[in-house]
């Protein structure tokens, strides 16, 4: 008896394995697991769900992610040094690697704030974000 019970700690346990009973029916389980890895990296395994749902939806809606589009620093922050001189810019513009076409779009509309004296943070921050929605 002892003999099986170590035989059995050699195999690898599958959360998963059990989704049909003994008559071969599928059981009505969803299986969600999220699993934190290193620091903010979590893996989310959905799985039993039945066909008429939308798998991608609620994948969509189980990821929790965060993050700061790349555009912000690409548009924004140089339209913000060409309008009033002085912002962040990062390695692209200051080697001359990136165009500066989309981001004059923004410094246009910065320049105005500045010319009408309406240059107000509010204005600054979250006219960008309305101009690229």
């Amino acid at each position: 008896m002892a003999t099986t019970s170590i035989q059995n700690l050699n195999k690898p346990k599958d959360a998963f394995e059990q989704l049909e009973d003994e008559e071969g029916t599928r059981q009505g389980f969803c299986h969600i697991r999220i699993q934190q890895r290193t620091g903010r990296k979590t893996i989310t395994t959905v799985q039993g769900v039945a066909p008429e749902y939308d798998l991608k939806k609620i994948v969509r809606y189980l990821k929790k992610t965060w993050f700061v589009p790349d555009e912000y620093f690409q548009a924004v922050e140089p339209a913000h040094r060409l309008a009033f001189g002085y912002g962040a810019l990062t390695w692209e513009w200051r080697q001359g690697i990136r165009s500066y076409v989309y981001p004059l779009f923004i410094a246009l509309y910065y320049g105005v704030l500045r010319l009408t004296a309406l240059d107000s943070r509010a204005a600054v921050v979250h006219g960008p974000k309305l101009l690229q929605a």
